[in-house]
């Protein structure tokens, strides 16, 4: 068990040390008033999820698999600070180190993080790697999406939905990323319902389209 623990620190101390570094790099600068009205509809939308009974960020929360005994795991327990009422309390680094718990996590405690993952991505752009939370929220087979996202409300599932698009059209997102694993499972419901004979990638860049007439984005 010590040497077990010993490697759970040493991993995690890593990342903890990165991300406090690559948040020198990340400041955060002053909030633009569009960033400024998703933060604004994320907290009220998620201003209810409270976190779950026992959670452990550290260890990615209420963990569906672990490799950690028993013992190690509560050892490891000992030294989580996690808030246990309150996201918005989680802090970036906290955030970026435990990226890589996110498989881990039980649908409530997912859901939990979530929202403190998408406010980070808006006010420090490209300090998340985009990868450490889009890829656990988009659809592609097999993919553990569907349960995972079950227990968002429909107005959490509504910001959700906007600020991925908003990610889509102010990075490009459509010509730089393979836009057919990184469709919400609703859209991708609604991808096989109304068009199915298009390819994911096409009707990804009509999502991006229809959101960005909606919002009137478009010059």
């Amino acid at each position: 068990m010590k040497s077990e623990l010993a490697h759970f620190e040493r991993y995690h101390q890593g990342f903890l040390s990165k991300a406090k570094s690559e948040l020198q790099r990340h400041p955060g600068g002053q909030r633009s008033e569009r960033t400024a009205e998703q933060v604004r509809r994320l907290e009220k939308a998620f201003r209810k999820r409270t976190c779950p009974p026992n959670i452990h960020l550290l260890l990615g929360g209420d963990a569906v698999d672990s490799s950690y005994s028993p013992a190690c795991v509560a050892e490891i327990n000992k030294h989580d600070r996690t808030p246990r009422n309150n996201w918005q309390e989680i802090s970036p680094e906290l955030l970026y180190a435990c990226s890589y718990c996110l498989p881990y996590l039980e649908p409530v405690a997912f859901c939990y993080v979530l929202p403190a993952y998408l406010r980070v991505m808006l006010e420090r752009p490209y300090y998340l790697e985009e990868d450490s939370i889009l890829f656990h929220l988009t659809y592609e087979p097999a993919s553990s999406a569907i349960s995972r996202l079950a227990p968002l409300t429909p107005d959490e599932r509504l910001i959700v939905t906007d600020i991925l698009n908003e990610l889509r059209y102010f990075a490009e997102f459509v010509e730089e990323v393979g836009v057919e694993s990184y469709m919400l499972p609703w859209e991708y419901e609604r991808y096989t319902a109304e068009a199915p004979d298009i390819s994911p990638r096409q009707f990804c860049e009509r999502l991006v389209l229809e959101y960005a007439q909606q919002n009137n984005l478009l010059v």
